[in-house]
């Protein structure tokens, strides 16, 4: 966020007029690109970790969605993303976001997520790039917000062969009047909390989402 002096900060990261974070404009820019193309209002989404600013505004896109989390209370089914318990082509389109940097066994997620698509369903699936190269940890970071690794900007390739297609989707696909960039100084790392998350040069990072097609 801004915070003047602190070596990570994020300028222009809050929405003045709605608080959305650069990866949730990014992320709402795309969903409304999709959702004619897709037909979102006839479909049914799985959303994983919903974030209160999207949890009305999928459901005006949508004709049904369904909340799940492993922790959060709010939502409709608690489930573990390793082990879904729903039927196999249950849903058209999956919806997480910042969720596979926390599961080390994230491949056993994603095949989940392919389970319960049915053809020609969409899991949409964003995680932090922060690295040229993905960094696995050895446990979990508590000074990155408990990731088990780095996602770098290969990571999303480790799920191509489960899925008919990928399509990478990055800040630069859409118009900068929006800011949909992370603004941030990251060449500071490695440092004594994140000993091995590497350097990644520039200021200016975009958000990169894959969408994986059934």
């Amino acid at each position: 966020m801004d915070r003047p002096g602190h070596p990570l900060q994020r300028k222009h990261a809050l929405c003045a007029r709605c608080g959305a974070a650069e990866r949730q404009r990014v992320q709402w820019l795309l969903m409304h690109r999709l959702a004619e193309q897709y037909r979102f209002s006839e479909k049914i989404l799985l959303h994983f970790a919903p974030e209160p600013l999207f949890y009305e505004e999928f459901r005006k896109l949508f004709r049904q969605v369904i909340t799940t989390d492993i922790q959060m209370p709010e939502v409709e089914v608690r489930a573990d993303i390793r082990r879904l318990p729903f039927s196999d082509g249950s849903f058209d389109v999956v919806f997480a976001s910042h969720v596979l940097e926390h599961i080390s066994e994230d491949r056993q997620a994603m095949c989940e997520i392919r389970r319960i698509l049915r053809p020609g369903g969409l899991a949409i699936i964003e995680v932090p790039i922060v690295s040229d190269v993905t960094v696995e940890y050895h446990c979990p970071n508590p000074h990155a917000f408990g990731h088990v690794r780095a996602p770098g900007a290969d990571y999303y390739e480790r799920f191509r062969d489960l899925f008919r297609k990928v399509e990478k989707i990055t800040s630069e696909d859409f118009p900068p009047e929006h800011q949909p960039f992370v603004y941030c100084n990251w060449t500071i790392f490695p440092t004594d909390e994140s000993p091995l998350r590497r350097p990644m040069k520039g200021r200016r990072h975009p958000i990169v989402i894959a969408v994986y097609l059934v």
